[in-house]
């Protein structure tokens, strides 16, 4: 827009021509933009001579950041152009606003009103990354203009001023909001305002979340949110909350060019609900629990498909402490196993060769390697795999001593070991390293959970006291008490342990202590949600909705979560790799293991504990 020619005085013209065509591409042509700029311009001439283009200018910049760090999804393309430039970050327009307060045209309050609203926007960007839901209260929903036209007018600490310009700025998003869903093409912020009210109707709300979900695929499917929006279920609402932002914008803000700008964003909402109710007529697509049972079925082949699932192996060759090439299977083919033992595959004979890789005292992480000594995580593993497989106790009795090994190694309070060094008949070999990651709430969690499915015989009191100071240190310290593993692994493993304890006989104290950090845990999952559906990666949203389903928070609504990952699933079956556990890297550098099959378990795990749920409810 000529309006912002000024902004761009300083940059390099590269930069300019950038920023210009990221404008352009947030949606800045929009009529509704367009009438609200003109609002505030018309009202700085009556109250700030010499403000008028500055203040235009830092209100549509605070909208293209918003507009920036809250678009909806376009479709991913997996190849793209070498020289693609990235449109401006939500940062970058912030700090072309942060510009507008220093110019000499406006006067120092003025300035400092500029600055207190970029820096109110900025840190409501940060508190919502990508959330599912900003408040309607939020500056991200009326563009700044409730802490913004009360400033220009003079009347900063005036309520009902306030009220009056959040409520126009939330008609003119809400506006922007319903063009975006009928106009292809049209770029502007997610729905959020949409969602809310959906929200408040109770029974929409999950399938408002859900239809936001299907539109931020990699291949985006707006079908299921345009049905929604037309639905008169939402008409209703929709048109009783316009019309209440209308009257309060009349009560604080009347005049000519205010009642303008109301009917345009009232009637250009309205039209876009009458628009979407030609959706209602389409034909649905697959239903949910179709796509679920699809992405269960095409992971669980794929992991299927691969007899040693050497893609999930850990390889050190690079030198250092290794002096030769190490494989470490046990652990990373292990988690695929019992993904595919839950999935309804018998594992059995996949175990038995896995577990007779073991050594005297255990299992060392790499195999045939002395120099790390026996680990916790693995053995733990081991006997949850043992536990799922024919003739389990026997394989449990065959691992008496590597058992008696945690044991001893575990300490007065409960703590267990994540290496287990001492009382060995293989003992380390000397000037080994010492490694790293001694105490992991994650790694005594993983133990406890074999120790107890597969039924091991245990000391007097052994499983309440490990339990007590699992949820000891949970509490105390959170995930800064997991050292190997992401923090939703650690969640989805507490989660698994509240169930498996309580099935287990002991102390009913540590058992409530454990269920109420979980049910703490499973209120932080769903404040967490996005609006694609996830909660950050694919991995996390495996592990933070593998949590929710072993948990008991209700309602169970797993939908957007289904739908970010079953989108995300590649066309053999399997995810993309994302970092799961630290490693020793190449030169001692930090390095983290991965692998797509292992992404693979964690969702398979997740989806078909999922599916568990549902049908148990």
């Amino acid at each position: 827009m000529d309006a912002l020619n000024p902004v761009w005085e300083g940059l390099p013209r590269a930069e300019a021509q950038r920023a210009k065509a990221s404008l352009q591409t947030l949606g800045h042509e929009e009529a509704a933009l367009r009438a609200a700029a003109t609002l505030i311009g018309r009202i700085a001439d009556e109250h700030r001579p010499g403000a008028r283009a500055p203040l235009v200018r830092t209100f549509l910049l605070l909208a293209a950041a918003i507009h920036a760090a809250t678009r909806l999804s376009a479709p991913h393309d997996p190849m793209p152009a070498e020289d693609a430039e990235a449109s401006f970050s939500p940062s970058a327009w912030l700090l072309l606003a942060s510009r507008e307060g220093a110019r000499r045209s406006i006067d120092a309050s003025m300035g400092e009103v500029i600055d207190s609203v970029i820096v109110a926007v900025g840190d409501a960007l940060a508190e919502a990354g990508d959330a599912a839901v900003i408040l309607p209260s939020s500056p991200l929903a009326d563009y700044g203009l409730s802490h913004l036209l009360p400033a220009l007018v003079g009347r900063p600490d005036e309520p009902g001023l306030s009220r009056a310009a959040g409520a126009l700025g939330r008609l003119v998003r809400l506006a922007l909001e319903a063009r975006s869903l009928t106009f292809a093409g049209a770029s502007a912020p997610r729905p959020q305002l949409l969602g809310s009210i959906a929200r408040g109707r109770g029974e929409l709300g999950p399938e408002f979340d859900r239809a936001i979900a299907e539109a931020a695929k990699p291949a985006p499917d707006r079908t299921p949110l345009l049905r929604l929006v037309g639905d008169p279920r939402l008409a209703a609402p929709l048109e009783a909350m316009c019309a209440a932002w209308a009257n309060e914008v009349h009560e604080g803000l009347d005049g000519e060019d205010t009642r303008a700008l109301v009917e345009l964003t009232t009637t250009q909402i309205t039209r876009a609900s009458r628009a979407a109710r030609l959706f209602g007529f389409t034909p649905r697509g697959p239903a949910p629990a179709e796509a679920l049972d699809r992405a269960i079925t095409l992971a669980r082949d794929a992991l299927a498909a691969d007899p040693e699932l050497r893609e999930s192996w850990e390889i050190q060759r690079w030198g250092g402490p290794f002096d030769a090439t190490y494989v470490a299977r046990l652990f990373p083919v292990g988690l695929c196993l019992l993904a595919l033992s839950g999935a309804g595959e018998d594992i059995t004979p996949r175990v038995e060769a896995l577990v007779a890789r073991r050594g005297v005292d255990g299992f060392r992480y790499f195999e045939g390697f002395a120099g790390i000594p026996p680990d916790a995580d693995d053995l733990g593993l081991a006997l949850q795999l043992v536990a799922r497989s024919v003739d389990g106790a026997a394989r449990t009795q065959a691992l008496a001593w590597p058992i008696e090994v945690l044991v001893r190694n575990t300490a007065e309070d409960g703590a267990i070991a994540v290496w287990l060094e001492r009382h060995l008949h293989e003992p380390m070999p000397e000037g080994a390293p010492k490694w790293l990651g001694s105490r992991c709430v994650a790694v005594a969690a993983n133990a406890l959970i074999g120790l107890a499915e597969a039924h091991a015989p245990l000391p007097e009191g052994y499983f309440d006291r490990t339990l007590a100071w699992i949820a000891r240190v949970w509490e105390a310290e959170g995930a800064k008490a997991v050292h190997f593993y992401p923090a939703p692994f650690a969640r989805y493993l507490l989660a698994r342990l509240a169930n498996v304890a309580e099935e287990t006989p002991g102390e009913s104290a540590p058992r409530a202590h454990l269920r109420a950090l979980v049910t703490d845990i499973e209120r932080r999952i769903l404040a967490s949600r996005r609006a694609d559906g996830g909660f950050g990666g694919v991995m996390a949203t495996a592990c933070q909705l593998g949590a929710l389903a072993c948990g008991r928070a209700e309602p169970f609504d797993p939908w957007p979560a289904v739908t970010f990952l079953a989108s995300r699933q590649d066309y053999d079956g399997l995810f993309p790799r994302e970092p799961f556990y630290r490693t020793p890297g190449k030169d001692f550098a930090l390095a983290a293991h991965g692998a797509r099959s292992i992404t693979a378990a964690l969702c398979l795990d997740a989806l078909v504990r999922t599916r568990a749920r549902l049908a148990r409810g």
